[in-house]
């Protein structure tokens, strides 16, 4: 149920039925169960939590999850979890900008994939740390990595996830000016979207309406605002907050500057934590760009 309802976007749902999963685990007896189900229940229960977490505003909380679930993954050394682990801890990291950690992470996850023939996974942390050598500096191979990544992925026929799996690459092309790859893999990853996919694409798109060669700055704002329209509807503060600071950043580019920091402001002071995220690094920081 957990699961099901984090695809639909029901996020707050979700996290209810993670954590009553959670409070049902007894180690004794359950930890034999992964033979049978193919992974540990106490921990994909919980770094699917970790993920809701953060993107219900709880950063912190969020951090701390991922460092209990990763430490019970190694305890449980059943290696199927183990690598899930690692691959979504990795994953996570990337919102803290830790990406030392994060392509460390997937790399072993990657490691310990391929030599047990868990092919999805090892695709998921390719493309994971593809993403950690672009962010640091390596862009040419980072975007390479990324794309091999996907395209096997591809060929498991493993299409359900493929737009998370897509979304930092579109983002990597957009970042160096390759805008017609950018634009061929959202329309891929649109067409295999779930719900819980729906603000990130919008903002993506709105971002893409802005890196063409003709930017639409009417489209782009579009997107944006219905990116934080569909945050909010599915409780998702850290992608309302994610949007907002796109549209604040293209209003400001329009001299409305009020309006830009009005809702900027609006959306950080909701949060009381997670401030050592990125996105709300870069939001202050604009906050304050802005008050100037």
């Amino acid at each position: 149920m957990g699961e099901c309802l984090w695809r639909l976007g029901r996020l707050g749902e979700a996290s209810a039925h993670y954590n009553r999963a959670l409070g049902l685990y007894n180690a004794r007896q359950h930890r034999l169960l992964a033979s049978d189900y193919g992974m540990d229940l106490w921990i994909v229960c919980s770094f699917m939590l970790s993920w809701i977490e953060l993107f219900l505003g709880r950063a912190d909380q969020a951090a701390t999850r991922t460092e209990a679930t990763l430490a019970y993954a190694r305890e449980v050394g059943h290696a199927f979890s183990l690598a899930c682990a690692m691959f979504l801890v990795a994953w996570i990291e990337r919102y803290w900008g830790r990406w030392q950690v994060q392509q460390k992470l997937a790399h072993s996850a990657d490691t310990l994939a391929a030599q047990n023939g868990f092919a999805e996974i090892s695709c998921w942390a390719r493309g994971v740390e593809g993403h950690a050598l672009f962010a640091q500096g390596r862009r040419d191979e980072g975007i390479a990595e990324m794309a091999e990544a996907l395209r096997e992925y591809r060929q498991l026929g493993a299409l359900s996830n493929l737009t998370d799996i897509s979304m930092p690459l579109i983002d990597a092309y957009m970042k160096v000016g390759q805008t017609e790859h950018a634009q061929e893999l959202l329309a891929e990853a649109v067409s295999n979207a779930q719900p819980w996919n729906d603000a990130e694409l919008l903002r993506l798109k709105g971002n893409l309406c802005l890196a063409q060669p003709v930017p639409d700055p009417q489209e782009a704002e579009t997107c944006f605002r219905r990116s934080i329209e569909v945050s909010q509807q599915q409780e998702a503060k850290f992608f309302e907050l994610r949007a907002t600071i796109c549209l604040a950043q293209l209003l400001a580019s329009q001299n409305r500057r009020t309006e830009a920091r009005a809702m900027l402001n609006d959306i950080y002071n909701w949060f009381t934590e997670g401030f050592d995220t990125i996105d709300m690094k870069e939001a202050k920081a604009l906050l304050t760009q802005l008050s100037t």
